[in-house]
């Protein structure tokens, strides 16, 4: 069976809901105070262009699948203005005159020709002018309006500046991968934003690109996340942390708001603008597609708090509404986030930030060494702030380190191969010895669903390679007897394959029922997911674990683990926030049925009989079954699977690469057993003397 199918199969998603309406209050000030209010005025799934949000008199215009202009207002009601039919509309920009100039581009049967419109509020054409002809062989998607009436249109490569009725001006010799203008003494001031800065500033008398100005502004915010903004006149820039105004000349930056205020992320943050006074701003986000526009209205910050450094690979939405929950009550702390996904090679990133001594105080730890972590001295020992005992005790073996937890998750799911009692018995673990034989005995009867060879052996050594390894030193490299008589079995072994039944249109929960007997590699996330393999064993479910020398090769996979680094002069503070965020989320997974929680009290609870005892719903063969009863005896056996847990999986990903390129050729019958043998071992070898 492909780990895909069963993985749909079994894997409930747990989606949060976002508030359209929320106001901030400082809680540990007893003063009034201005509130901040943050209003959704607009949420969209679909083809709004990023470059196309606009504000004029507190309506919102924006551009709908590059062909329709649509506003709306506080109040939510929307109005198509204008639309096109054949064309599409390249660039959209309002200007201190209260009116909308587009660019559109028009396909003809013979031609392709592009114009300038000049809008008013309600959709009507005040000018319409042709564009030079040159300019109908190129893409621009960015306008922007000067205070002297100069029309600036960007590029992939460069800047035309044009006047109002379309005639071409200049054409800076500009390279910039963003731009745009704010007023200034000269009559209008260009912003370059280049290799992620801003970085140049030309005024009128620069149009040629010669006689740039040098920059003046001195905050130049985080490297990686500055965003700049331009409408009506005024200039509007981001980081990580805050949306500034900027200076007429350049010179001067005020925080307006911090967006972790507004629970809002600044990375998808692609508009933002003055709205109908000093105190009104509108942003609009794109996150994975999904186009939100917000109305804010400013209040006072609170000033004075701790602030605390929180880096992590990805932020997931329950994380983020975790930090913003958290800095939204506190009156003393903050949390500032700082993704590393944005990285070209972001764990790459992150891991030399952490292992240079860069200062963090709080670490998302997924999916990164912790091990060479700890034997740096890069993380602290967790004990010092919670009673270990606290926690399932399965749970806390498997993510401890020489007897000390580093790390701490809200829940875990659980990683093993599922089987048949009646085949594989009821005992618990096997090794690779005793998995083999398994096979080979029931060849004709087993189908363990594996698309090929190079996925049966990714079954059997991939979550056990320190079985397969040597580490002596000065011997370093593979075990070859064991790895020669597993890449024999695999290459002869020539049992069913899952493959005809899905041919024949099956799916999981059918082939489990059928004969021959049906293993499977399963992710178990919930009491929920347990109930439909338990039924769809005929109530003969046993999880055997992946074959491994000692214990059941049963692992424990983490949801979103925190960690706290050493040198953090902070460290209270992070696990109050650790504690808030444990704390929240399994409040989330006793309303919501998400996956196992690591408290011993929330776990206890969560698989209860008095809790499960709803039918439940799965989908199998393009039908619904409804699953019925969850006794006494479905809680003991499900614990005990969760107390046969090994440890963490193992990252063995690295490894395995070298493994599955090596024996490719052998599997193809290209490479003899002795030199696969011989590559696999000085690869290995090569690979354990420089990351040991």
């Amino acid at each position: 069976m492909k780990k895909v199918i069963l993985c749909m199969a079994l894997i409930g998603l747990v989606l949060g809901l976002v508030a359209c309406k929320h106001t901030l209050v400082d809680q540990g000030t007893e003063q009034a105070a201005k509130r901040t209010e943050v209003n959704i005025i607009k949420q969209y799934s679909g083809d709004i262009s990023q470059a196309a949000v606009v504000v004029l008199e507190g309506e919102v215009y924006y551009l709908e699948s590059l062909q329709r202009i649509s506003k709306i207002d506080d109040t939510g009601e929307e109005k198509c203005i204008y639309e096109l039919a054949e064309g599409v509309i390249e660039g959209m920009v309002g200007t201190p005159q209260k009116t909308l100039y587009v660019f559109e581009r028009l396909y003809q049967t013979d031609q392709t020709s592009i114009r300038l419109l000049e809008l008013n509020s309600n959709g009507e054409a005040i000018s319409d002018h042709a564009l030079p002809e040159e300019l109908s062989e190129r893409q621009y998607d960015h306008l922007y309006v000067d205070q002297s009436g100069l029309i600036w249109v960007r590029g992939p490569e460069d800047i035309m500046v044009l006047d109002r009725e379309g005639q071409m001006k200049k054409s800076p010799e500009l390279r910039s991968s963003y731009c745009c203008l704010i007023p200034a003494d000269d009559g209008g001031t260009l912003i370059g934003y280049y290799d992620q800065q801003i970085c140049d500033f030309y005024g009128e008398k620069g149009l040629d690109g010669k006689q740039k100005k040098e920059s003046s502004l001195k905050y130049m915010g985080e490297k990686d996340a500055v965003r700049v903004f331009a409408e009506n006149g005024e200039a509007l820039f981001s980081d990580e942390k805050y949306l500034y105004q900027l200076g007429s000349n350049g010179s001067t930056a005020t925080p307006l708001l911090e967006w972790l205020d507004v629970g809002i992320k600044a990375k998808d943050v692609t508009y933002a603008a003055r709205k109908g006074g000093s105190d009104g701003l509108l942003i609009a986000t794109n996150e994975a597609g999904r186009i939100t526009i917000y109305s804010v209205i400013l209040g006072d910050r609170a000033n004075d708090r701790t602030e605390l450094t929180f880096v992590c690979v990805g932020m997931n939405e329950s994380l983020f509404q975790c930090i913003y929950e958290y800095n939204a009550t506190q009156s003393d702390c903050r949390i500032y986030p700082k993704d590393f996904s944005v990285q070209e090679d972001p764990y790459t990133a992150l891991n030399l930030s952490l292992i240079s001594g860069d200062l963090y105080d709080l670490i998302c730890v997924n999916e990164l060494p912790i091990q060479d972590y700890v034997r740096k001295g890069i993380l602290v020992d967790l004990a010092q702030f919670v009673d270990p005992a606290e926690f399932f005790q399965p749970y806390v073996k498997a993510v401890s380190i020489d007897g000390k937890m580093y790390q701490v998750s809200p829940d875990f799911v659980v990683y093993t191969i599922v089987g048949d009692k009646k085949s594989v018995g009821e005992q618990k673990g096997w090794n690779h010895k005793e998995f083999l034989e398994y096979l080979r005995k029931n060849e004709e009867h087993v189908t363990l669903g594996y698309a090929d060879k190079q996925d049966l052996l990714r079954i059997t050594c991939q979550n056990a390679m320190d079985d397969f390894l040597v580490r002596e030193p000065g011997k370093a490299g593979i075990d070859e007897r064991k790895m020669s008589e597993t890449l024999q079995f695999v290459m002869e072994y020539q049992g069913p394959s899952a493959d005809k039944y899905y041919q024949e249109g099956y799916q999981f929960l059918d082939v489990a029922h059928l004969e021959p007997t049906f293993l499977a590699e399963t992710v178990l996330p919930s009491v929920g997911s347990y109930r439909i393999l338990k039924d769809a064993y005929s109530g003969r479910l046993v999880a055997k674990g992946y074959p491994v020398e000692e214990g059941a090769g049963t692992y424990v996979g983490l949801g979103t683990s925190l960690a706290i680094g050493a040198k953090s002069a902070h460290k209270k503070e992070a696990w109050e926030f650790i504690k808030f965020f444990l704390d929240r989320e399994n409040q989330i997974t006793d309303k919501m049925v998400s996956s196992f929680p690591t408290r011993n009290e929330a776990l206890q609870a969560y698989i209860s009989t008095e809790r499960n005892q709803e039918p439940i719903s799965s989908w199998s063969n393009g039908q619904t079954k409804e699953i019925k009863g969850y006794s006494e005896a479905d809680r003991k056996e499900l614990l005990q699977i969760l107390e046969s847990v090994q440890g963490l999986r193992p990252d063995n990903s690295e490894l395995y690469a070298i493994v599955r390129e090596e024996t490719d050729g052998f599997f193809n019958a290209q490479v003899s057993l002795e030199r696969t043998l011989r590559a696999l071992d000085e690869r290995i070898r090569l690979y354990l003397n420089e990351n040991q």
